[in-house]
């Protein structure tokens, strides 16, 4: 029985518990049928400390980082091409330099001083031990800082603390999460989240006066921002803020009908006197006069198109009308018409893919059949030749799924749209809808055919080439005919 637990520990040794072993540089089993031989090897930096542990042809790489003047208290990340990704589950526990058996709060590694029980399994958080998790998120905390600051050089950062639904995972994920939010709360205090119903560009226009965004850079960079942000309690940008600002911005035309349409949802039933005069006092109206407030246009006809068109497309036809009359404007203009436009498909697409040329690519794209349609669709757009980077910004919100720079210096926002063939309808949200009139030429729906024979074309400027049909289903766009309209990357990309 002890043999066949010895064999079993030493089958199962696990690479990374030897992650805090200054001193030892290699380990070699060799007991019955077991060899293993594994290697560790140290980069130093000024606070970071990149470790290789090297067993056959694995190699996991972790970053380590401490406090000035403290090598003890430890956070480890581990890294991937450079990317710091999620540790494993069972890799992610605390450790007094061996591993304990206690989930470190996040899907990394921390190390300290840690009082434990006999065993060397279970942590008793007395002083030493919180005096050491404390230094712990110290380390995490300066990195969101850095981070918030501007610091774009720690890609992968927040992906640790995503999604963390592991059993036994509450003492210390609550442990660090609330510790996490202490000492970041005066940074957070004053930063706003983006909400769904604002497009970005104006949603950075609007924060100012005390109120902060987060850089569209950042949020590309570290799509997971906002979803950390709101795990910290950080508060979302509400109609409120925007409207204490409105009069010393300068919105986009759609930006003013976003906001406009947030009015309307959350006055519809609390428009009282009081309420009415604040609005009215308000430059909430695009004109070919610039914008205006409601004192200064007397008919709904004044009016930019665009803004009008917002309205028709996303706002009830009696709320539209209701608040023009509280407004003391005259709705003499049609809204709600919405265009039934149709594009007549005339002929069929070709199916033979002009990037199958080889000068189109730098190297083949790895497509593979198990993974998303969106990161098929990143994989083959890197490895193109104009491709200078593509990231997949989809848990950002932003309306497309990748940003993709060119080596011409231009940057191209594409969304993808996963179909069982080029004919088949596809939907948008009305945040992808918004997005896409925003940025216009720059603005692409990928369709993607994501199965063994791996298919993708591309409909430039959709809202201009195509016709959506409206849905109610939370505001949803319907676009059943487009064959005409597809382009292979080639067409696009000059």
């Amino acid at each position: 029985m002890i043999e066949e637990i010895s064999r079993e520990e030493l089958n199962s040794l696990d690479r990374s518990s030897l992650l805090f072993l200054k001193n030892l540089n290699e380990v070699h089993i060799d007991y019955k049928n077991i060899h293993r031989n594994i290697f560790v090897k140290h980069n130093y930096d000024e606070n970071n400390d990149v470790v290789q542990l090297i067993e056959d042809e694995f190699v996991d790489e972790w970053k380590i980082q401490h406090l000035e003047n403290n090598k003890t208290d430890l956070v480890a990340y581990k890294v991937e091409n450079g990317v710091i990704v999620p540790a494993l589950n069972e890799e992610s526990v605390i450790h007094s330099f061996t591993p304990t058996n206690e989930f470190s709060g996040a899907f990394l590694k921390i190390n300290g001083d840690y009082t434990t029980d006999p065993s060397r399994k279970s942590v008793d958080m007395d002083d030493l031990s919180k005096k050491s998790y404390n230094n712990a998120v110290k380390i995490i905390v300066k990195n969101i800082v850095d981070i918030l600051n501007g610091d774009l050089s720690k890609q992968g950062f927040f992906t640790p603390f995503i999604n963390i639904q592991t059993t036994d995972s509450n003492r210390f994920k609550n442990l660090l999460f609330n510790a996490i939010e202490e000492k970041l709360k005066s940074v957070i205090d004053s930063i706003r989240i983006k909400p769904d119903w604002l497009n970005f560009e104006d949603y950075e226009k609007v924060s100012k006066n005390g109120i902060k965004s987060i850089s569209k850079n950042l949020v590309s960079t570290y799509p997971e921002i906002f979803t950390i942000l709101k795990s910290l309690n950080a508060k979302t940008l509400s109609i409120k803020d925007i409207l204490k600002n409105i009069n010393d911005v300068n919105l986009s035309i759609i930006g003013y009908a976003e906001v406009y349409s947030k009015i309307i949802a959350q006055y519809r039933y609390d428009l009282d006197l009081k309420v009415i005069e604040q609005l009215k006092q308000l430059s909430l109206f695009p004109t070919k006069n610039g914008v205006l407030s409601a004192f200064q246009i007397s008919k709904s006809n004044e009016l930019d198109d665009n803004f009008i068109n917002y309205l028709n497309n996303n706002v009830d036809v009696a709320d539209v009308k209701l608040f023009f009359k509280k407004m003391e404007t005259e709705s003499n203009q049609n809204v709600s018409i919405v265009s039934d436009k149709k594009i007549e498909v005339q002929k069929a697409i070709d199916e033979n893919p002009t990037l199958n040329k080889p000068f189109t690519f730098k190297v083949a794209p790895t497509i593979k059949k198990w993974r998303s349609s969106e990161k098929n669709a990143q994989e083959y757009l890197k490895a193109l030749n104009v491709a200078l980077s593509v990231k997949d910004v989809t848990e950002a919100n932003l309306g497309y799924d990748l940003e993709m720079m060119l080596h011409n210096g231009k940057r191209i926002y594409i969304e993808v749209k996963s179909v069982n063939t080029f004919s088949e309808p596809f939907k948008i949200s009305n945040n992808e809808y918004s997005s896409a009139h925003n940025y216009g030429s720059d603005y692409f729906i990928a369709l993607v055919i994501n199965n063994d024979n791996f298919k993708i074309k591309f409909v430039p400027n959709p809202i201009k080439t195509l016709s959506f049909e409206k849905k109610c289903e939370r505001w949803s766009w319907f676009c059943a005919e487009y064959l005409n309209e597809l382009q292979e990357i080639d067409q696009i990309i000059k």
